[in-house]
């Protein structure tokens, strides 16, 4: 489960720091982050839903990362700065 303080790394060699959840459920999967050396960059964090299957590598935040990438030009869509790798999860 996360929690605001949580720190993860991400490709880029950047740090985020988990700040609150999105949201009013306390599962929440989306996040309000901040570079964690400048916490004047603020980034949105979204992970795998609880529902999500782990043990299968989460097939449905899967999913939404290649819908992210086949979309990547159109204008309604976020643009994906970095990916935090599992391996990463999180940082002591």
């Amino acid at each position: 489960m996360l929690s605001a303080g949580d720190a993860f790394r991400g490709e880029r060699g950047l740090t985020y720091r988990l700040v609150r959840p999105l949201g009013s459920d306390s599962r929440n999967n989306v996040w309000y982050a901040v570079d964690a050396s400048r916490e004047t960059s603020q980034y949105i964090a979204k992970g795998p839903s609880d529902g999500d299957d782990k043990s299968r590598e989460w097939p449905a935040f899967q999913h939404e990362l290649d819908m992210q990438k086949l979309y990547v030009k159109a204008p309604t869509i976020r643009e994906l700065v970095d990916f935090v790798p599992s391996s990463e999860w999180p940082v002591p």
